[in-house]
C-alpha cells in the first residue's frame, strides 16, 4: 500500500503526480541527501556552498523524472552533478545511486541494464583519474547495482497496479454496457408483448361495450392482470441489474489475482435472489477481502464462496497465505460495520491462512432480515 502523509497534501499534484500506486514515495526517497552530510560526520572537510549549489541542480531533475517518460537524459543530468561536485563534498555519491535508480525506469530492460553499467563504468573511469580511495568505489558500485534492481521491481509493481486499475475500469464500462443490453433486449420484449395484449384488449373492450357487457368485462379484467404481470416482470428485470454486482467484484478480483500470481476459485450460487442493501455490502466486503488478499497475504490461492446452508447465506473468502493472526484495522473493521448493517455476522480466522466469513441468517419463510426486507419494501414501492 502506497504511504500517504497529510504533510504532503499540498505537494501531491503540484510537483510530483498524486497517484494511488505512488503515494508521496518521491518525497520519501529524498532523505537519502543525508548522505551529503556524511563529510562532516566523520571528520572531513566539505564545501558548503558547493554542497547546497548541487542539491539545487538535483531537485528540478529529480521531480522532472515523475512526470517524464524519458528518464535517459535526467539519468544523465544526475549523474552530471556527480561528476561537477565530487570533489567539494565526497558524500555526492548519492547522486549516483539516484541516477541509478532512476535508470531502472527505463522501460526496455537491456537499455536500463546497459545504462546502469554505462553509469558504474563512467564512475569508476573518473574515481580512478582522481584517484580516489578503494572506498570511494563501494557507494556508486555495490549500493547502485543493489538500487537499481530494488528500482526495477518497484517500477514493475506499479506498472502492474496501473495495468491493474485499467483493466479494472474497464471490466465495469463493459459490464454496464452488457447490463444495459440486456436490460434492454428485456424491456423490448416484455413491454412489446405486453403492450401489444393490451392494446389489442383494450380495443375489444371498446368494441363489446355497447354489444356485450360481460365480454368487456373481461377484456377490461384481462388487461388488469396483463399490466400486473408485466410490472411484476419489470422489477424482475431491474432487480437483476441490481444483483448483478457481486458478479462483477468477482470479475475484477479475477482479474486483480491473475495479475498478482494468485490463482481464485470461486463457488456462487447463481439462483439467489439478495436484495439492493444485502448486494451491496456483500460485493464490498468480497472487494476488501480480496484486497487484502493481494496486499498482505503473500498467498498463492484463494478460494471465494457464496452457498445459502439451511438458514444461512455464507460468503467465504480463504486464502493460504502466510499473513499472521488478524489485527482488526481499518479495513477488517469496515467489513465489520458493514455485515452489522445488514444483521450478518462476520469472522476472520487464521488456520493455515486467511479466512474471512460473513453469515447472513434467513427466515424460515425465506425472507432476508429486517434491515434487507426494509430496504427491499421500499424498493418495491
Amino acid at each position: 500500500m502506497a504511504v500517504r502523509i497529510p504533510l504532503f497534501n499540498a505537494l501531491r499534484g503540484r510537483i510530483y503526480p498524486d497517484q494511488p500506486e505512488l503515494g508521496d514515495m518521491p518525497m520519501l526517497l529524498l532523505l537519502y541527501l543525508v548522505f551529503l552530510s556524511m563529510p562532516w560526520v566523520v571528520g572531513d572537510s566539505a564545501s558548503i556552498p558547493m554542497t547546497l549549489l548541487s542539491i539545487a541542480l538535483f531537485l528540478p531533475l529529480y521531480f522532472l523524472q515523475w512526470s517524464s517518460n524519458k528518464p535517459l537524459p535526467i539519468v544523465f543530468g544526475i549523474w552530471s552533478i556527480w561528476f561537477l561536485f565530487e570533489r567539494f563534498n565526497w558524500g555526492c555519491n548519492t547522486y549516483v545511486v539516484y541516477a541509478c535508480a532512476i535508470a531502472a525506469g527505463i522501460p526496455r530492460i537491456r537499455a536500463a541494464a546497459l545504462t546502469l553499467a554505462c553509469l558504474i563504468a563512467a564512475t569508476f573511469v573518473t574515481l580512478l583519474i582522481r584517484q580516489a580511495p578503494l572506498e570511494a568505489f563501494v557507494v556508486p558500485g555495490l549500493m547502485s547495482a543493489l538500487v537499481f534492481a530494488f528500482s526495477r521491481l518497484d517500477h514493475e509493481s506499479r506498472r502492474q497496479q496501473r495495468f491493474l486499475r485499467a483493466s479494472m475500469q474497464e471490466i465495469s464500462k463493459l459490464a454496464e454496457r452488457s447490463e444495459r443490453d440486456r436490460i434492454a433486449r428485456d424491456v423490448h420484449d416484455l413491454l412489446g408483448h405486453s403492450l401489444t395484449l393490451i392494446a389489442l384488449n383494450a380495443d375489444l373492450a371498446s368494441k363489446q361495450i355497447d354489444v356485450d357487457i360481460e365480454s368487456a368485462k373481461r377484456s377490461l379484467q384481462q388487461i388488469k392482470a396483463t399490466a400486473r404481470e408485466s410490472l411484476t416482470e419489470v422489477r424482475q428485470v431491474v432487480h437483476g441489474m441490481r444483483a448483478a454486482q457481486v458478479s462483477v467484484e468477482l470479475a475484477k478480483s479475477k482479474l486483480a489475482c491473475e495479475v498478482a500470481d494468485i490463482v481464485l476459485y470461486s463457488d456462487i450460487h447463481a439462483d439467489l435472489q439478495l436484495t439492493r442493501t444485502v448486494e451491496d455490502v456483500l460485493a464490498s466486503v468480497l472487494r476488501e477481502a480480496v484486497n487484502n488478499v493481494i496486499r498482505h497475504a503473500k498467498a498463492r490461492r484463494v478460494e471465494i464462496t457464496l452457498q445459502l446452508q439451511r438458514s444461512e447465506l455464507i460468503l467465504k473468502v480463504k486464502d493460504d497465505g502466510k499473513a499472521k493472526s488478524p489485527v482488526e484495522g481499518q479495513g477488517l473493521r469496515g467489513m465489520r460495520e458493514r455485515a452489522e448493517s445488514i444483521a450478518a455476522t462476520i469472522d476472520f480466522t487464521h488456520d493455515n491462512g486467511f479466512c474471512v466469513t460473513l453469515r447472513l441468517p434467513i427466515r424460515e419463510s425465506g425472507s432476508v432480515p429486517e434491515a434487507a426486507q426494509l430496504a427491499q419494501r421500499a424498493w418495491a414501492r
